[in-house]
């Protein structure tokens, strides 16, 4: 299993890279099981049925490898999830911090946008009662 490539920048990468890795390892192993079926003794059978069964130990032992070899890939996969899901955490709690600083620098400016309004309009009010004062004489 890779482990060269878990800084995350953008968890799309991160995805695509752990698909990539699930689909490589997947590659690697023989996805069916072949079990040869063995007929059961039964112990008060007579010998000569014994000495019939063929025990096949080679193929035990195979089947022990690959069962061993199947719960190493889906531990590796399960510890390469586990990883992908703590640096998702991670950079969701870092892209959340962004946005309330984000949100907080926004409320600032719309503060500030709101006292300048109030301000023109006061501003606005006093022009016009000005003009309504100083030429008022002038309406016809």
């Amino acid at each position: 299993m890779r482990e060269d490539k878990l800084a995350v920048s953008d968890p799309a990468d991160l995805n695509t890279d752990l698909n990539y890795q699930i689909e490589k390892d997947l590659t690697n192993i023989d996805p069916v099981v072949r079990i040869k079926p063995v007929r059961p003794v039964r112990l008060g059978e007579n010998a000569t049925v014994q000495k019939n069964v063929r025990r096949d130990f080679a193929s035990a032992i195979e089947l022990v490898n690959e069962a061993c070899e199947a719960i190493r890939i889906a531990e590796e996969r399960a510890m390469a999830a586990e990883r992908y899901s703590q640096e998702l955490n991670e950079y969701i709690v870092k892209q959340a911090k962004v946005t309330d600083s984000n949100v907080a620098a926004l409320e600032k400016r719309l503060e500030n946008a709101e006292a300048r309004a109030n301000e023109a309009e006061e501003w606005l009010i006093r022009f016009h009662d000005a003009i309504i004062n100083g030429f008022g004489h002038l309406q016809k």
